[in-house]
């Protein structure tokens, strides 16, 4: 009963222990799609036979290829790329998906949604435009593909990359982040080991208030006229609004959206655009 439910293969491309790369290949060609979008996984549940646990997740991308060091169209691939972090399943919770794609090996069998959607993609940012990524941990995931794109594309101006973890913590895209930076003088990509995201949004603000550091940091200043800013990951960092009511929002007074916002960046909502885009996980 349960082959009946998947439609791909898995392949495991990196395991950190904590964190994984996989990839999945569908039995169906894949379907076109907008990098930074997202699309879902699913695993038959154990708690309801016969039904599957599906959750979205982001669609990642390695962005170069480590032996040829040319650059990756996720598009021209066969498999989708994800990129996800380990959960602890709550006891008393609803059934988990995380925890059981820990399991898979090589060659696991795997349900792989054919719809793929979002709005956090790159097709309304200017042509020129300077471009910062902010990413906590897997959020890069969305943020590499959109990097791979803007690279290969060569459309937009400087890119730079924060990439945010727990001290101690390292991307499993590490080498492929130095690889692509020595590829590209165009590309900059930094981590930032914090013990909490106040490190963080006290060096965007010092940004903001001075474009020579900027500039040195990032390899533009945060101009508003000149670029735009993508953030994906944990909400406590992004400080998005969040939702009171049909038409009601709450805004943080912490996260780097209202730091942005007060440096005279704007947000991009499905009704307007904008200079900063973001997507929150979990």
């Amino acid at each position: 009963m349960a082959e009946t439910l998947y439609n791909a293969t898995a392949e495991l491309v990196k395991d950190g222990g904590d964190a994984r790369v996989i990839r999945v290949l569908p039995d169906q060609p894949k379907g076109r799609h907008l990098a930074g979008q997202y699309g879902s996984l699913g695993m038959p549940s154990e708690v309801h036979p016969g039904r599957l646990i599906k959750r979205p997740y982001s669609l990642s991308c390695s962005m170069i290829n480590l032996e040829t060091r040319q650059l990756i169209d996720a598009q021209e691939t066969p498999y989708y790329e994800f990129y996800f972090n380990r959960v602890t399943p709550r006891p008393a919770g609803p059934e988990s998906l995380t925890p059981k794609l820990f399991r898979l090996r090589s060659g696991d069998r795997i349900f792989c949604g054919r719809k793929i959607t979002g709005y956090y993609t790159l097709q309304d940012v200017p042509a020129g435009r300077h471009l910062l990524f902010i990413s906590t941990l897997t959020g890069e995931s969305a943020n590499n593909a959109l990097i791979a794109q803007a690279l290969r594309e060569g459309r937009w101006g400087r890119i730079s990359h924060l990439l945010v973890g727990t001290n101690g913590w390292r991307s499993l895209y590490e080498a492929e982040h130095d690889a692509l930076m020595r590829a590209m003088p165009t590309y900059r990509c930094r981590t930032l080991r914090v013990e909490t995201y106040a490190a963080v949004e006290a060096r965007l603000a010092e940004g903001l208030r001075d474009a020579a550091r900027a500039e040195d940091e990032l390899g533009f200043a945060l101009d508003p006229a000149r670029s735009h800013v993508f953030l994906c990951g944990d909400p406590a960092l992004i400080g998005a609004p969040a939702k009171q009511g049909a038409w009601r929002y709450v805004t943080p007074t912490h996260g780097a959206i209202p730091i942005l916002t007060a440096g005279g960046f704007s947000l991009r909502t499905r009704f307007k655009l904008g200079t900063i885009e973001y997507e929150t996980y979990w």
